[in-house]
Order: C-alpha cells, then sequence, then structure tokens
C-alpha cells in the first residue's frame, strides 16, 4: 500500500514538473523568438449614429399681412378676476377678450383664432403661488425653455419684474414681453401682464406693456 501511494506522489510530482518545463520552454521561446505580433493601435470607431440629438430644424414662416401693432391706441378699462379679487387695467378700445379661466384672460385685436400669430394680451392672476416677481419671471423662463413646442429661446433680458424674449412657436418667430407685479405693500406678484407679438409689432408691445401696468388697480 505505502508503495502504491508512493508511486502516485511521485507521478504527481512528474505531472507538475512537466507542466512547469513546458511553461518555461514557451517563455524561453518567446525570449529567444521574435517579440509578439501587435494587435495595432486602437482608434475610434464610427458611431452608427450621433452620440447626441441633432438640433431640430427651425422652419419660420410668414407672418400673417396684417398692419403692425400702433402705439397710443385709444383704450378702455376692463376688469379682471372676481369680486373677492378684484383687478383692472386699461386695454385697447374694441379688441375682442377671451376667459381661459376664472384669473386668466386673453384680449385679441380681432376674434380668435383668425388672429392667431399676429398680437394679443395675456392677464393672469398668480397671487395665489405666492412668490416673488423675480421668482415668476424664472419659471416663466424655464417654462419656455422646457416646452416642446418652442424652438429657438432666445432671453432677451431680464430684470427684477420683468422678462423680454423671442422664439418660434407654430412656425412664427413670437417676441414676449411680461411684467409681474405686486399689490401696494405686498412683495408677492399677484398679476402676471404679457403682451406677444411679431417682431414688426415690438415698439407697439413695449408701449403697451407700460400702458397696462401703469393703469392697474386693486380692490
Amino acid at each position: 500500500m505505502r508503495a502504491r501511494v508512493l508511486g502516485i506522489g511521485v507521478a504527481a510530482v512528474l505531472l507538475c514538473a512537466a507542466a512547469g518545463a513546458g511553461v518555461g520552454a514557451l517563455t524561453l521561446e518567446q525570449d529567444d523568438g521574435d517579440a509578439p505580433t501587435s494587435l495595432g493601435t486602437a482608434s475610434p470607431v464610427p458611431a452608427a449614429k450621433p452620440a447626441f440629438p441633432r438640433d431640430r430644424t427651425v422652419r419660420v414662416v410668414e407672418d400673417p399681412d396684417y398692419p403692425a401693432l400702433e402705439t397710443d391706441l385709444p383704450l378702455e378699462r376692463a376688469a379682471v378676476g372676481t369680486t373677492d379679487f378684484p383687478v383692472s387695467l386699461t386695454v385697447p378700445q374694441g379688441w375682442v377678450r377671451s376667459d381661459s379661466t376664472i384669473g386668466a384672460v386673453q384680449f385679441y385685436p380681432y376674434s380668435f383664432p383668425e388672429s392667431a400669430n399676429t398680437y394679443f394680451i395675456r392677464i393672469r392672476l398668480i397671487g395665489n403661488q405666492n412668490i416673488s416677481p423675480r421668482a415668476a419671471g424664472d419659471a416663466r423662463v424655464e417654462a419656455l425653455q422646457g416646452a416642446t413646442d418652442v424652438l429657438d429661446f432666445q432671453l432677451e433680458s431680464r430684470t427684477y419684474d420683468s422678462v423680454t424674449a423671442s422664439y418660434v412657436a407654430g412656425e412664427h418667430r413670437r417676441v414676449e414681453l411680461d411684467r409681474y407685479v405686486a399689490r401696494p405693500g405686498e412683495t408677492a406678484a399677484f398679476v402676471w401682464v404679457g403682451v406677444v407679438g411679431r417682431e414688426a409689432d415690438r415698439d407697439g408691445l413695449t408701449q403697451l406693456l407700460d400702458r397696462l401696468t401703469r393703469s392697474l388697480r386693486f380692490g
């Protein structure tokens, strides 16, 4: 029995020695012969698709052939909101009013949607949000930047209570001017007054926004 165990042990040692000799022979063969063949230098592989999405094509069509918004338009006073939160301001005479919700009103130069892509006034009561004019303007900028139907957004100017921007929506270049007004003695924005139109309307929009906000009355 001891002889058999000894024989098995000797065989195992010889097998390991043979394996080691093989590895050594392989090493010597590589040392004595040529260096291993190089696999070449790694290089970039063209991607099947762009790594980043390409900018969407911005298509701008011609604006409606309607006269540019004039300055010094005659105005008339209009009420916005409810009796609990009364607000009024002067708007251009004869413009068509559209109340989308309580506290959200638009005024168009003529009936909508025929007047779409010309210019309009947007008035919203936002006192329930309890945010400063600065925060309200920031929220508007973020909303425009993140909107899927807004392209080529450009923030033109920014103050504590105002935003001026341009962008493409519905394949039309829009100019938007917004102002956020707090009630006297308060710091939270209560009314968002905005005007939107074409580049040709810019002068009229600028003056109209000033006249709208100066005419605001609360209570």
